[in-house]
């Protein structure tokens, strides 16, 4: 829910003010952070938010959408006008507390956005079945008490799939101190759906080798689903080789996504350029589906269109690609069961 750093004075604060919330003083940025922040409690902020996400689906061959820890409400914030009346309703007139951390306060905000993580899983389940919905919230309970996000009740009501706690503490005593809490907050039967959200990376020095590797084996020790790094430049500038010889897929393999079957990802299939016409071929053996025809134009591939195989197909045969196209593949489309309609073109027999 946030809408902007306060520095940003964005299309949506401009357009939309009244979907900010403010402190008890009115004010729209307080001292917990440097950002202005949609209201939770406001049906046109969720639809908002779920609709750009939907969009993505829909648009995109995505197996997944992750939320962060900006599912949240502020603590601080909340006394807009339209979250006092709806408070009033809710509790016989009563404004809300003037303390901003008063427990009940708090829960009743929490719940606001725990209602929203319901909507937003139960929206793209209905759009995508197979669409993996992950979680990457601040830590528990620090979660609670300053961003009214009880992450906790969410695997109980199954509302996310993939749950990644950043727990970003730099030494390997912290993470070792929280990740047990973390893993009582999530409930034994979704451990392996937990994922160690680690940093690498961040304000001050790096986390040592020696400690991050701790950080990791705790995992596979205490229990959870596997890691999570925070983030790239730690994964590929600071410790590239570390990393290498820690998974050693050369030897291990790739690990399965627990959460897609098997073969979910096949691998590409190459197609062919015919010298005697500009016509492209890819052997797809007979597999049906819809495939996207991605090319690569230089350095960059982009997306062409999307062809539907119908079954008894083995080659696929692309005669109206343009003239400077250097290479072709096609990939499984996993967004629909059913045909693309008007965004794709049929190949039959």
């Amino acid at each position: 829910f946030l809408a902007s750093h306060k520095d940003t004075h964005n299309t949506l604060r401009q357009k939309k003010p009244e979907w900010m919330m403010t402190t008890k003083n009115g004010e729209l940025v307080s001292h917990q952070n440097p950002f202005v922040w949609m209201n939770p409690l406001r049906p046109e902020c969720r639809e908002f938010l779920l609709g750009i996400v939907l969009d993505a689906v829909d648009r995109y061959d995505l197996d997944g959408v992750q939320l962060d820890d900006r599912i949240a409400w502020p603590v601080t914030m909340g006394y807009d006008e339209f979250t006092v009346e709806a408070y009033k309703k809710k509790h016989n007139g009563k404004a809300p507390p003037s303390d901003p951390r008063d427990e009940d306060w708090i829960a009743w905000r929490a719940k606001k956005v725990g209602e929203f993580a319901e909507q937003f899983y139960t929206e793209l389940k209905k759009a995508r079945p197979n669409l993996i919905v992950s979680i990457s919230p601040a830590v528990y309970p620090w979660s609670l008490e300053n961003y009214a996000c009880d992450w906790r009740t969410w695997p109980k009501n199954g509302w996310t799939d993939e749950y990644i706690p950043q727990v970003y503490r730099m030494t390997y005593d912290r993470v070792r101190e929280d990740w047990p809490v973390q893993l009582k907050a999530v409930g034994r039967d979704r451990h392996d759906d937990f994922i160690g959200g680690f940093c690498v990376v961040g304000e001050g020095p790096d986390t040592t080798w020696e400690d991050y590797e701790r950080k990791l084996k705790l995992v596979r020790r205490r229990g959870g689903g596997g890691h999570c790094h925070w983030f790239s430049r730690g994964v590929l500038e600071v410790y590239p080789q570390e990393f290498s010889a820690f998974y050693d897929v050369a030897n291990q393999g790739q690990a399965q996504n627990p959460l897609l079957p098997q073969g979910w990802r096949p691998a590409p299939i190459v197609a062919t350029r015919h010298s005697d016409a500009p016509v492209w071929t890819a052997d797809v053996e007979g597999a049906p589906g819809h495939y996207r025809v991605i090319v690569r134009r230089g350095d960059v591939w982009t997306e062409f269109r999307v062809v539907e195989v119908e079954p008894g197909v083995d080659v696929v045969e692309l005669n109206d690609l343009p003239a400077d196209v250097e290479a072709v593949e096609l990939l499984i489309d996993r967004r629909h069961t059913e045909p693309l309609g008007s965004r794709s073109t049929k190949i039959g027999l």
